[in-house]
């Protein structure tokens, strides 16, 4: 039995996405999101360590962006991609936290720890 060290609630999320690696885009589909990452189902295995940036096209009644989210490979495998979240800018933690309150069945939860997050990484580029 392996121990649980995720201190963040994961919340599923299914949305059309694009990882680019080595210059060149790979078709996925997050499956859920967290405030330190993220998983991804693409159809290929990433080297662990391996630079990526994630592009997430937002299309929905309060937003129209495309968040551009540079990250790091955690672990791949065929059941996906484990992508860790690399210096984001306070506007994509506020983005990703309002998608994650949205999805969650408990709001209340999510706040808390985005609150936790932002006071111990208090720079603007967290």
């Amino acid at each position: 039995m392996t121990m649980e060290r995720r201190i963040f609630t994961r919340v599923p999320f299914t949305i059309d996405s694009i990882i680019r690696f080595n210059n060149r885009p790979i078709q996925g589909t997050v499956l859920n999101i967290c405030l330190q990452g993220m998983f991804i189902d693409i159809p290929e295995t990433l080297p662990n360590n391996a630079l990526v940036g994630v592009e997430m096209l937002l299309d929905g009644p309060d937003i129209h962006r495309t968040l551009l989210l540079p990250g790091q490979v955690v672990r791949s495998g065929s059941t996906g991609t484990a992508v860790r979240l690399m210096k984001l800018d306070l506007d994509s933690y506020i983005i990703i936290r309002n998608l994650m309150m949205e999805h969650s069945g408990a709001p209340e939860v999510i706040m808390d720890e985005f609150c936790r997050f932002i006071a111990d990484n208090p720079d603007s580029h967290i």
